[in-house]
């Protein structure tokens, strides 16, 4: 399984065994080099050097361990790396750009302008037929990482990071104070952990509709799960460091400590990616009837503008019922 290319591993008839292996990894030394070992055989179960390999690099630790790994097994020559940011640049080009000179991988950056962000992002909300503020960030993102190498293709091999937030962290919901095994965790919160290994997106073919094929998930198989379902709490947070196994194991690739450790938000947010939406939005407000009567739309507290928009919702809906209002 593994040279599946975006493999949910709940889809697996036997997802429920892997929660009977003993929680016998509390050192996140170890934890790393089961993880590094894991991901080597992944990446050589999987590339094809037939096609151009295109790794998504956000500058978050997920990324960055990919692209080191994918490296260490086959030299920076066969590799890409690409960054998509907003109108503002966000914060993730600079920090991506060095990890990818560092590991000798060429870097593309790609920063979406205010018209380019809209048109892509109601192109993504037609495409996936869903207006969701994450589906369709992520959809813009991967759509214009693609396009910076001419588009989807078959020739194309795209890497990402996704899952490894729910298989290595589990979403960030574990007791950090706690050196804890699965079986200490309340039955909720593993019932929350189980879930999350599990969901498929709100847009199951989501990558098939964003690019016209699968993206490569080097996190989201049977194989990773089973790694992590070993994990005492120390071995995946270190005390109190989420997802400190990930960052130990950059270090041992050679990622120097300031980006194996860099504290990282979702990438819709770090990379500016929703202050071009949130532009956009203040303007659409701006824009309606009487909107600047008292105050500027545009500089006024969000949350003004999230009423404002409310209550010409409600006077849509209104006239909708009564048009002879």
């Amino acid at each position: 399984m593994l040279n599946v290319p975006h493999e949910f591993v709940a889809d697996d008839p036997r997802f429920s065994e892997l929660f009977d292996h003993p929680r016998d990894v509390d050192d996140p030394v170890v934890a790393a080099t089961l993880i590094g070992e894991y991901l080597d055989a992944r990446v050589r179960a999987s590339v094809d050097l037939q096609r151009r390999q295109v790794v998504l690099l956000s500058g978050g630790v997920d990324s960055i361990v990919l692209l080191a790994a994918l490296v260490r097994a086959f030299g920076p020559e066969p590799l890409r790396a690409v960054t998509v940011s907003g109108p503002t640049g966000g914060v993730d080009t600079d920090a991506a750009r060095a990890v990818a000179d560092h590991l000798s991988v060429e870097h593309v950056s790609v920063t979406l302008d205010p018209v380019d962000l809209i048109a892509r992002t109601r192109a993504a909300i037609a495409t996936l037929e869903c207006d969701e503020l994450w589906e369709v960030g992520a959809a813009v993102v991967l759509r214009a990482a693609v396009d910076a190498f001419g588009g989807p293709s078959p020739d194309l091999q795209v890497w990402t990071g996704d899952s490894a937030d729910a298989i290595f962290s589990i979403g960030g919901r574990w007791p950090l104070h706690a050196s804890l095994s699965m079986d200490d965790l309340s039955s909720a919160q593993q019932t929350r952990w189980e879930a999350l290994l599990s969901s498929e997106r709100l847009v199951p073919d989501f990558h098939a509709r964003v690019i016209d094929d699968e993206v490569w998930n080097a996190y989201g198989t049977r194989e990773a799960a089973a790694i992590a379902v070993r994990m005492h709490g120390d071995a995946l947070f270190g005390g109190d460091k989420p997802k400190e196994a990930l960052r130990t194991l950059a270090e041992q690739l050679g990622i120097p400590s300031e980006y194996a450790r860099r504290p990282k938000a979702p990438m819709q947010t770090s990379s500016g990616l929703f202050d071009g939406l949130l532009a956009a939005a203040r303007a659409s407000v701006a824009s309606l009837p009487n909107a600047d009567e008292y105050h500027d739309p545009q500089v006024e507290p969000i949350e003004y503008n999230l009423v404002r928009l409310w209550l010409h919702t409600l006077d849509v809906r209104l006239a909708q019922a009564n048009p002879g209002r």
